[in-house]
């Protein structure tokens, strides 16, 4: 996956309870901050040393990040686990 500043990923990872979307605002060649991200809320995080929102950023590894299509296939998926899933009945003809 080739990841720009601007793009716009979904982030499943530390601070969040599901994917979230957020927008690149840093990539680095430091290993520990490798793509920082902004969030559109709070996630009780930093600035990305002074490139975002305080409190609204996070460092990020690629295995973290979804792209938009990926994101919408995870939820397909999803949603047919669902629709496939045992039901529970009243009642039974046998």
């Amino acid at each position: 996956m080739k990841v720009s500043k601007g793009d716009e990923l979904y982030y499943r990872g530390r601070r969040v309870s599901e994917p979230t979307l957020c927008k690149v605002i840093a990539i680095t060649t430091d290993e520990a901050k490798q793509i920082g991200l902004e969030f559109k809320t709070d996630v009780g995080g930093h600035s990305c040393d002074g490139r975002g929102k305080q409190g609204f950023c996070l460092w990020a590894r690629s295995w973290d990040l979804m792209t938009k299509a990926e994101y919408k296939a995870m939820q397909e998926a999803q949603e047919a686990a669902i629709a496939n899933a045992p039901k529970e009945l009243d009642s039974i003809e046998l």
